[in-house]
């Protein structure tokens, strides 16, 4: 909240019932020992912990709500002093101390239950710290860093209070139960057969035609789990969905003040509550884990986008909601001033070194995996992550997931830079200490040149083949954070066909966006993060197109099927290790000998059948083809990759007897300029000559049904 938002709100606490009229005790003494911090269940009641700077904050109240008025506080209970520190951090510098004590789930004095769904705050009551926009601590309702629900704290909220209407962030009890306890087998599915859909909870079911008892659904947590959009998800052959951020957000102040907010919800104002407005009921824990348990059943992984590189309480002057009163030395980055530091471009940034964060990171990674059931997540500008390591193995947070026995076994994808520096694909590629993955921009880039023909043969060709640890690599071509790949090629859907090609036969672990697969369009604009107060999403996904016979939507919807099922069906395109261009061995007699026609895992063909020499790579052609060879990954067939990036079509050839692996009887699977696409043997056209005709800035695939003898015809035996 804004110094103006919070300024009108106190000036209605006249009508509410003020904080000095609420009764105030000292809270009762902690019960046991600290499991965890936030509000956690013990023997007739509830005992309760939080971490604050111990130089600047010296009392903190803890606020009960009545269940019928947010705004109006029914009970404070006070903790400050040595009486009520639970914990210390030892490390030299950290200021941190946990305080809290025990609330009875009967209040004597005031004749409240508290339990389940009971509304709480927090207040700052005794400290020498003020924000530099001269607010003061104490006026400020806190959220619960802990809290497992925040309610009143939506994009509508903002909006609400500019329209003079007020608004608190209030915190909610709530309990829990271990993914265990639900009786659901989690998917496992290997690195490399990881196949992604990034997608974002409100749009990607926004507008889907769905059975009319389910409509309500659509835009929700419950949508992603309707049959209708697993049937989407298997049609497509992904087998895990990585959701953008589904944290409680908040919409940055600029937006605010243009009746704006932010959709995506890449602006954490908690990392352990829920996005409320993305329910369909009121039981928001409730209905994602049964989104999570069907996703699960039907055998896809859930992965979750986070965003522990800010927070949204943002800069000098921008909102208070937790950390940045409470604990702000120990949680942000800061210079010697005092003043914070960032590499986010979002005003703020956590400080990775501190053990405050530390603790509040791997604590939070665990309550999703362990409670909400999800598999893995991938880290928002996780260049951040790292503090400036270039030893990422020896970075604090690393080292800390690395060595924490949940952690170390779920995916972990890392956008590997930071807003200003800190790019670490590669280190994060070959961390040691865990099994990062990363996406690979450099992919990216060069698929985009790829499609309009200008791409460097031997990158590309690395970048094909998972450039050096392909079940480590993310490959995409389109994200969330820029244009579609429909706005991305505009009306040039042959290019569209390509792309998606390319994802599907590449090494690595293929991420495509939702709606990329249909021709889903942004209008041409990049960053569609944001749209207008009231309006549910910036643009739908063309659901309604795939239903129109004929339509470019419905093909390329079919076109990006068939590609992908032939990944999935084929281990030869989903490789754990690096294609070398050796000789394959095979043993004989005890012994390990060269293949009898000299096959290659893979090899590199020009457009005359003859393996490509180093004039040739480094020449202005945009042609060349790679023979793969199905015997390493056990696949029952070879194929050959033919990429013309040139102008001009080309006449290549198949074959050559000096280069016997590349001799065979074709069946054309994949043709990029046709549109052309099939996973069946049979289907395709059979190309029993040696030469084939390839489109301008078009892909085939060719799968080999039978191999010929130099100078034979017919099939080997």
């Amino acid at each position: 909240m804004s110094a103006e938002v919070l300024d009108y709100s106190r000036t209605h606490q006249s009508e509410q019932l003020t904080s000095a009229e609420a009764p105030t005790s000292l809270i009762e003494p902690f019960k046991g020992q600290l499991e965890q911090l936030g509000m956690v269940a013990a023997e007739g009641g509830y005992n309760f912990a939080i971490s604050v700077d111990s130089e600047v904050v010296r009392t903190v109240d803890l606020c009960i709500h009545d269940p019928d008025n947010p705004f109006y506080i029914t009970r404070r209970w006070r903790m400050g002093g040595a009486n009520h520190v639970i914990e210390r951090v030892a490390e030299r510098g950290d200021t941190t101390h946990t305080i809290g004590g025990f609330v009875p789930a009967l209040d004597a004095e005031t004749g409240q239950s508290i339990g389940e769904g009971t509304m709480y705050s927090l207040r700052v009551v005794d400290s020498n710290w003020t924000r530099n926009d001269g607010i003061a601590t104490p006026d400020i309702p806190l959220i619960d860093p802990r809290a497992r629900r925040v309610l009143q704290f939506t994009h509508n909220e903002f909006a609400q209070i500019m329209n003079s209407v007020p608004s608190w962030p209030v915190s909610l009890i709530t309990t829990g139960e271990s993914y265990e306890d639900r009786g659901i087998q989690r998917p496992e599915i290997k690195r490399s057969d990881l196949n992604i859909c990034e997608l974002h909870v409100r749009s990607a079911t926004l507008g889907m035609p769905m059975d009319p008892s389910r409509a309500h659904l659509q835009g929700t947590y419950a949508g992603l789990a309707t049959p209708e959009h697993i049937a989407y998800l298997d049609q497509q052959g992904y087998n895990a969905v990585s959701i953008l951020p589904v944290h409680l957000s908040a919409s940055e102040p600029h937006l605010v003040r243009q009746g704006r907010y932010n959709f995506w919800g890449y602006s954490t104002a908690s990392y352990f509550a829920l996005n409320e407005s993305y329910a369909s009921s009121d039981d928001t824990i409730g209905e994602f884990k049964e989104m999570v348990d069907a996703l699960h059943v039907a055998g896809k992984q859930v992965l979750l986008d986070v965003v522990y590189n800010h927070t949204a309480e943002g800069g000098v002057a921008d909102p208070t909601y937790s950390y940045e009163a409470l604990n702000r030395k120990n949680i942000y980055a800061l210079n010697e001033s005092g003043n914070l530091v960032e590499n986010t471009g979002c005003g703020n940034m956590l400080d990775m070194t501190k053990p405050a964060v530390i603790r509040e990171i791997v604590e939070s990674l665990r309550y999703w995996v362990t409670e909400m059931g999800v598999d893995g997540f991938r880290f928002d500008l996780a260049g951040v992550l790292t503090h400036g390591h270039h030893d990422i193995d020896q970075a604090p947070l690393m080292k800390a997931i690395a060595g924490d026995e949940v952690l170390s076994g779920v995916v972990l994808i890392a956008e590997p830079w930071a807003a200003y520096g800190d790019y670490k694909l590669d280190e994060f590629r070959h961390a040691k200490s865990a099994e990062w993955m990363a996406w690979s921009d450099k992919y990216r880039e060069l698929a985009r040149q790829a499609m309009f023909g200008v791409a460097n043969k031997q990158d590309l060709s690395n970048k094909l083949l998972g450039h050096d640890a392909p079940d480590r690599t993310i490959n995409y071509v389109t994200a969330h954070d820029g244009n579609t790949l429909r706005d991305l090629v505009g009306k040039n859907v042959a290019a569209e066909r390509f792309a998606l090609a390319l994802l599907a036969i590449s090494q690595g672990i293929p991420q495509r966006q939702a709606g990329s697969d249909f021709g889903y369009s942004q209008a041409s604009n990049p960053d569609a993060y944001d749209c207008e107060v009231g309006q549910r999403a910036p643009y739908l996904l063309p659901w309604q197109k795939i239903e129109e016979p004929g339509s470019t939507e419905a093909e390329l919807y079919d076109f990006s099927a068939a590609v992908n099922r032939l990944r999935n069906e084929h281990p030869i395109f989903r490789q754990a290790s690096l294609l070398t261009g050796k000789i394959l061995m095979h043993e004989k007699a005890g012994k390990f000998v060269a293949h009898p026609l000299g096959e290659k895992d893979v090899a590199w063909l020009g457009a005359f059948g003859l393996e490509l020499t180093e004039a040739e790579w480094n020449g202005p052609d945009q042609f060349f083809g790679m023979h793969l060879s199905g015997l390493p990954s056990g696949d029952d067939a070879n194929f050959v990759v033919l990429i013309n990036g040139n102008d001009r079509p080309v006449d290549a050839a198949l074959g050559h007897d000096s280069h016997q692996s590349s001799l065979g009887i074709y069946e054309e699977v994949v043709n990029t300029a046709t549109g052309f696409a099939t996973s069946e043997l049979g289907v395709g056209r059979r190309i029993t000559e040696e030469r084939v005709a390839i489109s301008p800035r078009s892909l085939i695939v060719l799968r080999q049904i039978a191999q010929r003898l130099p100078g034979v015809k017919g099939k080997l035996e």
